[in-house]
């Protein structure tokens, strides 16, 4: 069964990426220009065939207005299995990095997420089949294709397979209000597995006791927590910054906001193995 992305972003990503096969794209009538043109000339390079039909049409098939000109008919997303993924990160030159999401719901919320984590350049994502969004034609959208980059994986038992990887030596992190550390504890240079939960209830409650450790995003305004997409971002970019960084062996692991509370002795991605 053939799946539908639509938006200008998505389409072009998916193109580019060449991971997913397009078997169709439908345009708007009339003049194509900018990206559009963009997307008509690799199609074309690429011998996908294209079609020009009017723009009550192209409503009609895509079901919404949100379009922007250009709809294509896909081949579904492949998803890959665990460890397919264990072996393309750890194949990598850094420790892994990896994120994990239990239950989000709202595709909306979903894409923006996948846009986040493929930014931040997390190796892949591992997600619950049961109560998480799939890649609907709104999740693609919203993550501006960026979910045509990156390798997804969707498991039923998510606490075995976090089990899984600290076997591997992965740090598993879940982001929660109520943590006990903030997200400035966190050592981005260990390898690392951040747990996002759903967008109302959080983590369940299994899944943080399976975490080594909750962090939580330090609030300084009226408000008492960000949304999904936003604490994801905070938390990966902040990874991503210190990964972006020479490792200072000085450098105090103390948290910025707590500076003298007790630290447990650390342990390296080598020595949990």
């Amino acid at each position: 069964m053939l799946e539908k992305i639509s938006g200008v972003h998505a389409i072009l990503e998916a193109l580019t990426a060449e991971d997913r096969k397009i078997e169709q794209i439908y345009f708007n009538q009339g003049t194509r220009k900018g990206r559009l043109k963009e997307i008509e000339d690799k199609a074309s390079f690429l011998n996908i065939p294209v079609e020009f039909i009017a723009p009550s049409q192209l409503t009609k098939l895509c079901g919404h207005n949100h379009h922007q000109g250009v709809l294509a008919m896909t081949r579904p997303f492949q998803y890959v299995d665990v460890e397919t993924l264990l072996s393309l990160s750890v194949e990598r030159t850094t420790p892994p990095f990896l994120l994990v999401i239990d239950q989000v719901q709202d595709p909306r919320n979903l894409g923006a997420i996948i846009r986040n984590a493929e930014g931040a350049g997390v190796d892949g994502i591992i997600m619950t089949k049961k109560r998480t969004s799939p890649l609907t034609e709104a999740v693609v959208q919203t993550s501006a294709g960026a979910c045509e980059h990156l390798k997804i994986c969707r498991v039923v038992n998510l606490v075995h397979n976090l089990e899984h990887l600290k076997t591997l030596g992965i740090w598993i992190i879940g982001a929660d209000p109520h943590g006990s550390r903030t997200m400035y504890d966190i050592d981005g240079n260990d390898a690392l597995a951040i747990v996002i939960g759903n967008e109302n209830r959080g983590l369940r409650q299994l899944v943080k006791k399976t975490c080594d450790y909750l962090v939580k995003i330090p609030m300084f305004g009226s408000i008492k927590s960000l949304n999904v997409a936003a604490s994801a971002a905070l938390i990966l970019y902040e990874i991503r910054r210190q990964r972006s960084f020479q490792k200072d062996p000085h450098r105090n692991q103390q948290s910025l906001f707590d500076p003298g509370a007790p630290q447990e002795a650390e342990q390296s991605f080598e020595d949990r193995l």
